[in-house]
């Protein structure tokens, strides 16, 4: 099969090349996006984590010196206790919520890249037909105007023909 308009498929296959290229760069620019936004929020957590076990050192050992000085402080260590119980669980709903974030974050680029792709696709099928509707029916008047041109090739050169110049099994009785 010869391809009747080379430069409307030419033209069209560059502009889905374009849009493959710029869904492929979208993806990647958002997927460097959220490693980095991940990456400051794990900085963020270690951060976090390491001050949070600085803490409870610290208030281990004042607890320890305490528990040596007065055994009356007994109560002061269940509060500290009970603080720092507080902090490492507002510090893990932190982290969980930094979870539910990055989740939501893949769900949001799988949607934009299920859309992208159904975009994609639309665009191929109204390509494929814009294709058909231009050139089959180029192809179709082409062969009628080359059946024509036989046609009337034949015919003409039958005229120039004389009846004589045929055999006589090739006589024509009318």
């Amino acid at each position: 099969m010869t391809i009747q308009n080379l430069q409307l498929v030419n033209i069209l296959v560059l502009v889905m090349a374009g849009l493959i290229i710029g869904q492929t760069l979208l993806l990647v620019l958002m997927s460097f996006r959220m490693a980095k936004q991940a990456r400051n929020l794990d900085e963020s957590l270690r951060l976090l984590s390491q001050k949070s076990a600085q803490g409870v050192a610290f208030a281990q050992r004042v607890i320890a010196a305490v528990e040596k000085m007065t055994p009356e402080l007994s109560e002061v260590e269940s509060t500290v206790e009970k603080e720092l119980t507080t902090f490492l669980k507002a510090s893990e709903k932190a982290d969980q919520a930094a979870g539910r974030t990055i989740d939501l974050l893949r769900f949001e680029l799988g949607k934009a890249d299920s859309g992208l792709d159904a975009l994609l696709s639309k665009f191929s099928q109204q390509t494929y037909a814009v294709h058909r509707a231009t050139v089959h029916p180029s192809m179709r008047v082409s062969e009628l105007i080359r059946a024509s041109l036989k046609i009337l090739q034949r015919t003409l050169s039958r005229e120039k023909k004389s009846p004589a110049s045929y055999g006589p099994e090739k006589e024509t009785f009318i």
